[in-house]
């Protein structure tokens, strides 16, 4: 699994979207990114059943026993065959 991502072409994912006026704006001050790391706080679409939202979100997967977001955000990934009997 990589561990970083790009993220590029704003415009493309407003129209594709079709988000309100608010989100857009909130899109706009992001610039293209081809080394998108974990620990990013970076704009998500949100699947809605009327209508798609932006929420800006940190790439990471936080434990139950991490004691501070700090912590845990060194976890980027993990294989779905163990998630649940393993303590990540």
């Amino acid at each position: 699994m990589c561990g970083r991502y790009t993220f590029f072409s704003t415009k493309d994912i407003v129209d594709q979207y079709n988000l309100i006026p608010k989100e857009k704006a909130q899109l706009e001050i992001f610039q293209d990114n081809y080394n998108v790391t974990p620990g990013s706080e970076m704009p998500v679409i949100i699947r809605g059943e009327q209508q798609h939202h932006l929420k800006f979100m940190i790439w990471g997967l936080l434990p139950a026993w991490s004691k501070t977001e700090e912590s845990g955000l060194k976890l980027i990934n993990a294989r779905v065959e163990g998630l649940f009997e393993k303590p990540m």
